[in-house]
């Protein structure tokens, strides 16, 4: 590894000289032990001498610093004839002006401008700059004022030039060029130097305002929105056609999900093979009621492997959201329904482990090789649109997943053994020879039990589709028939050659079980999800047993039951059917009481209309009856007055009778009864018309202002009447109930004319309105102008006079 670092180091350096312009460059003599050992580390390079072991990250990080350290070395000791021989000099002052120069620009050189290159890697003119403030170790200069960059570089960004030392000082010892001790090269001096690296960072942080709720708060503040991102995730696989966006979409919400419940790295994930999943089923406690599924993934490689092979563990989520399981069985059913893998696959292409070893967990639809590894930046950047969407702040996002689960299990007070043990962090003597042990409560907290000793109760776990249901999945359509050859192959030879296929199919049987389960459960609870391509697209999801399934689902999620009370069976076994049997008859006993109930509501509403409508008819039948008799009295009075005088005294009983009963009728009076008495021939159109003061409903009104029944009237109602007579017949109405009926019948006559609606229809959609202002005219008037179906009415006399004089009119 070290040599590999080195000799890239140096090729990249002797290859961008090679191509700089020899003018700049500023030349002196080589030594001839240079020559030849330059020639020696350039052969190894050009002959591609590549450590694999190396992550190809950490080379990228370590390289470019080897480069500027030789740059530095050609720049600075030029004459020198081992100038890439480290020395504790050398390094201290190549290090301080590493601590004290400005930060280097990200992203390398921008489009369009020139490139430097002869300070590509090492700029001298800075390093002048800076080196004369340089201070002497041990001279007492230390007591001075330190250089104070504006944007320096981190403790972190030391560190790792620190490495890259510690590289460059085993080649060096490896190949028998110097003696000194690595204690000899780096100084105390230098960790003196580190320290003030490390403890001038909050205080540069402070004076450049840099963000806070930045990488440390963001595992908290996801903890708190885990929800929120999973619903994202899941959003952003439905937004656009095409198998691609939906396949990746799912593959994105799989790896949130399983990298936080499992403490994974991305990486981990993206170099996983298929074979390296297996799924055990570890035997039941006596507090438990459903059997646990726990999925183990191998991890070969890694940054705290070291030669081991670590695992990550997760179990079904409580949650059907947040199933990391669940989530993998979305994914790749979606994944080998479009990409037809395995389907024609036989028992030799099983056993034989060259045809389906490689083949990657995470893997493009639309790639032809599926043994390669996938850049992890399609889920970094689906991670930080997510992230911008929520305004939730961003850290490294690759790792993001997996400082959330310890998180999570921190507010849960794990142990914080578990939580090593489920992150492979720090693992002891025991546990790197033990690493498969399963830490049990930490796994079940992370799957929605906040009590890691709590029984495991899941409900969806236990209901089994029909077998034909199964057999129709795109991963059931081969799995099956693959599980049982390769089983019957795996017990002929009585050996475990074969067990890593039979196991792999093992798992995917289970899988396969538990997409049908979570695909039914999560329409059940969550019917708006149900409108995913996924549904569409699947032909399993149109199979004729898929609707009862889910309603055998949805009557067990309904109908949950405790799960102390399904312990209980296994104590007493009659008492679950019992106690089961009670529920039902108690729900649908609930159930029937709670519609009886609303019926009984409807009923109670309908009389009562029925009543108030009866009560109306009564009303205005009475009111037309005296109204009729007392114009009958007052005619026949009338009649006789202008005949015989003998019958004088029978008249003036007629009149009187007249007289009282249109006096006890209401809307007359006394001038009304006059204007009777002077006509001698009244015309029958000239009788009295009462406008019922309050309607209970715009029905009522409609027809008694129309003459509709129940509010019958030979003339046509108001309406007839102002067409026959004009205005004098209701000069003694009162007039602001007159007006504000007007306006409201304007109302009813503008709905039906805009919307071409029957007068039935207008006056329903004003009837809501009516109810709120309380059977009101004027309040009710008031809501058709806010609702834009009356004009607003002009001020008229005092107002009006004083608003055009511009004074204001006190209230009387």
């Amino acid at each position: 590894m070290s040599l590999d670092a080195y000799n890239r180091a140096l090729f990249i350096l002797n290859r961008s000289a090679t191509t700089a312009d020899s003018s700049n460059v500023t030349t002196s003599p080589v030594h001839p032990v240079d020559l030849e050992l330059d020639s020696q580390l350039q052969t190894a390079a050009a002959l591609g001498t590549l450590d694999s072991e190396m992550p190809e990250n950490t080379m990228k990080a370590m390289v470019p610093k080897m480069v500027e350290f030789f740059d530095y070395c050609n720049k600075v000791y030029p004459l020198e004839t081992h100038k890439y021989h480290l020395t504790s000099t050398k390094v201290y002052r190549f290090m301080w002006y590493v601590a004290f120069r400005e930060k280097k620009p990200t992203g390398g050189r921008k489009r369009g401008t020139e490139s430097n290159q002869q300070n590509r890697y090492f700029d001298l003119a800075a390093y002048n700059a800076i080196i004369c403030d340089f201070r002497q170790p041990g001279s007492g200069e230390s007591q001075l004022i330190w250089p104070r960059p504006r944007n320096p570089v981190s403790s972190s960004v030391f560190a790792l030039y620190k490495a890259v030392f510690r590289n460059i000082h085993k080649v060096h010892v490896a190949q028998k060029l110097t003696s000194n001790t690595w204690e000899q090269i780096w100084t105390i001096h230098l960790d003196e130097l580190h320290k003030i690296v490390k403890e001038r960072q909050p205080e540069i942080r402070k004076e450049s305002y840099q963000e806070k709720a930045t990488e440390e708060f963001a595992p908290y503040t996801i903890v708190e929105n885990y929800g929120n991102i999973e619903e994202e995730l899941w959003q952003s696989s439905t937004i656009r056609n095409g198998h691609r966006t939906h396949v990746s979409g799912l593959r994105h919400r799989y790896l949130f999900l399983h990298l936080t419940s499992g403490i994974l790295r991305a990486e981990s994930l993206y170099k996983a093979e298929l074979s390296d999943i297996i799924g055990i089923v570890p035997p039941c406690s006596h507090e438990d009621v459903h059997r646990m599924f726990i999925m183990v993934n191998q991890l070969p490689m890694g940054k705290t492997s070291q030669g081991r092979i670590l695992y990550g563990r997760a179990t079904r989520h409580r949650d059907v959201r947040l199933c990391c399981i669940g989530a993998l069985a979305f994914y790749l059913q979606y994944r080998f329904y479009v990409t037809c893998e395995f389907r024609d696959f036989t028992v030799d292409d099983w056993l034989d482990n060259t045809k389906w070893f490689d083949i990657k967990l995470l893997t493009n639809v639309e790639s032809c090789d599926h043994t390669s590894v996938m850049c992890n930046d399609s889920y970094k950047d689906k991670m930080k649109a997510v992230m911008s969407k929520l305004k939730l702040p961003m850290g490294k996002l690759l790792h993001l997943d997996r400082n959330v689960g310890p998180e999570i299990l921190k507010f849960l007070q794990a142990e914080s053994e578990d939580i090593q043990k489920m992150g492979n962090w720090n693992p002891s003597i025991h546990d790197s020879s033990y690493s498969t042990k399963l830490p049990m409560k930490a796994i079940r907290q992370l799957a929605g039990y906040p009590d890691g000793q709590s029984l495991y109760f899941n409900t969806r776990t236990a209901l089994d589709p029909p077998e034909a249901l199964l057999r129709a999945t795109p991963m059931g359509q081969w799995v099956y028939e693959a599980h049982e050859n390769v089983g019957r192959r795996c017990s002929e030879s009585g050996s475990s050659k074969h067990q890593t296929a039979y196991q792999v199919l093992c798992f995917f049987v289970d899988l396969n079980r538990f997409f049908l389960q979570d695909a039914a459960a999560m329409i059940c609870l969550y019917p708006e999800r149900g409108r995913h391509k996924m549904y569409d697209e699947i032909p399993v999801f149109n199979h004729e047993l898929w609707q009862p399934f889910v309603g055998e689902m949805k009557l067990k999620l309904e109908t949950e039951e405790c799960p102390f009370d399904a312990k209980l069976e296994a104590v007493l076994p009659s008492v679950h059917q019992w106690h089961q049997a009670n529920q039902q008859a108690v729900a649908e006993l609930v159930r029937e009481t709670k519609l009886l109930r609303e019926e009984t509501k409807l009923f109670r509403e309908e009389t009562k209309k029925a009543i108030e409508a009866i009560q109306n008819d009564l009303r205005q039948s009475n009111m037309d009856f005296r109204r009729s008799i007392a114009m009958s009295s007052a005619a026949l009075a009338k009649t006789l007055r202008a005949h015989a005088g003998s019958v004088v005294p029978e008249v003036a009983g007629l009149e009187e009778l007249s007289t009282l009963m249109a006096a006890s009728s209401p809307g007359t009076s006394p001038r009304f009864r006059e204007d009777q008495q002077n006509n001698e021939h009244p015309p029958v159109d000239s009788r009295p018309f009462i406008m019922h003061p309050k309607h209970a409903s715009i029905h009522n009104m409609y027809c008694e202002w129309h003459g509709i029944s129940p509010f019958a009237d030979p003339q046509g109602g108001v309406v007839g009447r102002n067409k026959a007579h004009g205005k004098k017949w209701r000069k003694e109405f009162n007039p602001n109930h007159y007006s504000r009926t007007s306006r409201i019948m304007k109302a009813v006559d503008r709905i039906i004319s805009s919307d071409n609606l029957t007068w039935q229809n207008a006056v329903a959609r004003l009837e809501p309105l009516y109810d709120r202002s309380g059977k009101s005219l004027s309040k009710m008037v008031d809501l058709l102008v806010d609702e834009g179906l009356l004009a607003k009415g002009k001020a008229r006399g005092a107002k009006r006079k004083a608003k055009e004089a511009g004074i204001g009119v006190e209230k009387i």
